[in-house]
């Protein structure tokens, strides 16, 4: 037989099943997508990063809670004022 020919391997249906068009990826934003609320929590996020660039507050070698504390403190301070 020459290439080709015969009977298909397997089935092509000519539409899918309502099972396999519910599994699809949909794309494109959430529901529950809110730029401004997006926004607000990108600005939270990119605040409460800063600090941790600081080895010593990545780190927190630190046992009690006021140290730990302090040095947060001391690293947004740090961060605020350029110093």
């Amino acid at each position: 037989m020459a290439r080709g020919e015969g009977r298909p391997s397997a089935a092509s249906p000519a539409a899918p099943a309502p099972d396999q068009v519910r599994r699809r990826a949909r794309g494109g934003r959430p529901p529950g997508f809110g730029g401004d609320r997006y926004r607000r929590r990108d600005t939270v996020e990119r605040a409460i990063s800063l600090p941790t660039y600081s080895r010593v507050v990545a780190t927190r070698y630190a046992e009690r809670g006021d140290v730990i504390l302090g040095t947060v403190t001391a690293a947004v301070v740090a961060i605020r004022f350029g110093a």
